[in-house]
């Protein structure tokens, strides 16, 4: 997290991390909107249905 929030001006550091997450505190924006495309899917539902809808490469498509 430092990494990238070394490049914000002010931002104390995780050497101080009751300062860093009172600063983040402070520069949090709230999100207006968020956009879920399977309302009734948990992320890891999700995934298991993407990876079960993946054709097969050990599938042979020979008829005998």
């Amino acid at each position: 997290m430092d990494l990238w929030l070394c490049n914000f001006e002010g931002y104390p550091g995780m050497r101080n991390p009751s300062a860093a997450a009172d600063w983040i505190a402070k520069h949090q924006i709230a999100a207006e909107a968020w956009y879920v495309n399977s309302p009734n899917l948990t992320a890891a539902e999700t995934r298991r249905l993407e990876r079960s809808a993946r054709p097969s490469r050990n599938c042979s498509t020979r008829s005998g």
